[in-house]
């Protein structure tokens, strides 16, 4: 299968601060068949009034900075498989026309960028404690292994 490239179809930045950039990653599969996808990127600056009150300790916090470079990121697919050639313009069109007659009022919503933030941390979190857990599990590991091997070899 040869490798294709996104093309950007529109960018716009909402009130509330969310920017939306839609991107066309259709292809041919077969003849004249195309697979069509219109991929919905979010993009929200990282608030930094909001991480005081994240739940995340001082060390969370920087980790959090860090992983996501001040910028939180969402993403959603519209897809059509198998459609004609000769379709393949409205199936387009229907799909940006779907995500915006649909996922822009409820993108749009002020209360939007704030839940978004908060899953971000929330999954954040629970993979920084699998982390902590995981690291803490390998430190114990450690502690209950002799220093050196010289035990092994007594008689």
């Amino acid at each position: 299968m040869k490798d294709f490239k996104e093309k950007l179809i529109e960018t716009k930045t909402l009130a509330n601060g969310v920017k939306i950039s839609l991107f066309d990653f259709c292809r041919p599969v077969a003849g004249d068949r195309w697979y069509i996808k219109i991929l919905c990127r979010l993009e929200l600056p990282v608030p930094v009034a909001e991480m005081a009150g994240s739940g995340l300790d001082a060390a969370g916090q920087a980790a959090f900075r860090d992983h996501y470079k001040d910028l939180l990121v969402h993403e959603f697919a519209r897809e059509r498989h198998f459609v004609d050639e000769k379709a393949k313009e409205e199936a387009v069109d229907f799909l940006i026309s779907q995500i915006n007659d649909n996922s822009l009022g409820y993108i749009a919503n002020p209360l939007f960028a704030e839940k978004l933030f908060l899953q971000k941390v929330e999954e954040f979190a629970k993979e920084l404690d699998r982390r902590r857990q995981m690291e803490e599990a390998a430190d114990e590991k450690e502690a209950d292994e002799p220093a050196d091997f010289s035990a092994c070899f007594q008689d």
